[in-house]
């Protein structure tokens, strides 16, 4: 179980991030591997990309969504399929 003094310093980061709209270098940007799925290993589409985060990315992640999704799905402007670039 984690310490309640950890879950202290962690909603304060997340909340301080959030409120200076400043994101943390431990919040850097994730590494991006790409994992072969079948076929021709030539082909660039037959490779999936799986980001790599940080712990502290995927906490503040899960929290901001927590945040977000009924905001917007009261006012109908979410989605329920995933969005991909």
């Amino acid at each position: 179980m984690i310490n309640e003094d950890v879950c202290i310093r962690i909603a304060t980061l997340v909340n301080t991030s959030l409120q200076q709209s400043i994101i943390s270098e431990i919040m850097e940007p994730a590494k991006v591997i790409h994992i072969y799925k079948a076929k021709s290993k030539q082909e660039f589409s037959k490779y999936c990309p799986i980001p790599l985060l940080s712990n502290i990315s995927k906490i503040t992640e899960k929290d901001i969504h927590k945040r977000i999704y009924p905001l917007l799905k009261k006012h109908h402007i979410h989605y329920n399929q995933p969005v991909w670039f």
